[in-house]
């Protein structure tokens, strides 16, 4: 979200083709696209005004407009207003576990 050159919003996503990026081909979902989405940011002065949420509805927008099956989100963030926002934007956290091996 951008408001006189300032950004106050920010999602950082990509969309997954395993069989590029890997060289093997990926048979589950017919070969169908995901979505990461992480690092989704409001600075402090700007939040609880619905950007991160139309953040998030824009990189949905895409995902489904690159016929995308799932969205994955990530989240360092164990509060638990920022785990409720990403519930009530239709995430749950009980469908996949996430595991991390950080390289630096």
């Amino acid at each position: 979200a951008l408001s006189d050159n300032w950004v106050f919003a920010f999602c950082f996503s990509f969309f997954c083709f395993l069989s590029f990026f890997m060289k093997i081909y990926n048979l589950t979902r017919n070969v169908r696209p995901y979505a990461f989405v992480e690092n989704v940011v409001t600075h402090i002065d700007f939040r609880g005004q619905g950007l991160a949420s139309q953040c998030l509805c824009h990189a949905e927008k895409i995902a489904r407009d690159n016929n995308c099956y799932k969205m994955m989100l990530l989240t360092g963030s164990k509060t638990p207003k920022t785990l409720d926002f990403y519930k009530n934007a239709g995430y749950n956290s009980t469908d996949k576990t996430a595991f991390i091996k950080w390289l630096s």
